[in-house]
């Protein structure tokens, strides 16, 4: 009886011990990366992502000429959203102000890596903003959507926020501050999260609910809000051979621990 139980154990230890070195191996072929990210702000358009996975590009356009890079703005928590991190702690933003009170941001990510990626997340940093004791305020509403491209289906809702509260700038104080993060999983909205090689994937983000100061001396001046720290996050598919490589090792690893 004694003798049954040490095997028991034996096989139970070996198995979990190979579950385990796959679980290991098959988290290493799938880490995630971040694919395009902007947090630096140093295209003075914000047309060019700061920052590329090799073999990566993405862009970004907007429908109002009056957007500029905004160097004394900035969220310093140092993440993407709130999950990820490596985010610039130093200023610099992207000033969302539009007299007509709304916008459209568009971002476009090309793979030409040589190999397919899951693109997972999305994650960035927004505020309204609000000056001093002026009742106008920025954008309060923007909905987040999946454009065209390589993933799927097209024109996708992935989320909209309504009635964001606002960030009361005083001078400079609140200038620099730790904005709302927002963090997206791509596949609870789109079924089709691969991106393959030589393939393109585009977003939007239509922003409304801006208001125009009104009294106190400023009718008619516009407010702004502040956007930052934007980035696609992904990990590469592995290749057939490499899953087999993969498997093989975990059953090579179970019958070698058996025969012992």
């Amino acid at each position: 009886m004694c003798l049954k139980l040490h095997r028991l154990s034996s096989t139970f230890r070996t198995t979990s011990i190979a579950l385990l070195t796959t679980a290991a191996l098959s988290s290493s072929l799938l880490q995630a990366d971040i694919l395009a990210s902007w947090d630096t702000w140093t295209d003075a358009s914000g047309s060019n992502a700061d920052e590329t996975l090799t073999g990566f590009s993405a862009t970004m356009t907007n429908s109002a000429g009056s957007n500029n890079i905004h160097g004394s703005f900035g969220s310093d928590d140092g993440t993407y959203g709130d999950d990820v991190s490596g985010a610039s702690t130093s200023p610099g933003a992207l000033l969302l102000s539009e007299t007509s009170g709304s916008d459209l941001l568009e971002f476009t990510i090309t793979n030409n890596s040589g190999q397919d990626f899951n693109i997972g997340t999305l994650h960035f940093d927004f505020a309204p903003r609000q000056n001093g004791n002026e009742v106008a305020h920025g954008y309060n509403t923007f909905v987040l959507s999946y454009v065209s491209g390589g993933l799927g289906p097209d024109s996708t809702e992935i989320d909209t926020q309504t009635g964001l509260s606002n960030v009361v700038l005083d001078g400079t104080d609140k200038a620099i501050s730790a904005y709302p993060g927002y963090d997206y999983s791509l596949a609870a909205s789109l079924t089709d999260t691969i991106l393959s090689h030589g393939e393109s994937a585009k977003f939007s983000i239509a922003f409304s609910g801006q208001t125009d100061e009104t009294i106190g001396g400023n009718e008619g001046r516009n407010t702004s809000s502040i956007l930052d720290n934007l980035a696609f996050q992904g990990a590469v598919i592995p290749e057939p051979s490499s899953l087999a490589l993969l498997l093989l090792s975990g059953l090579g690893f179970l019958f070698l621990r058996r025969r012992s």
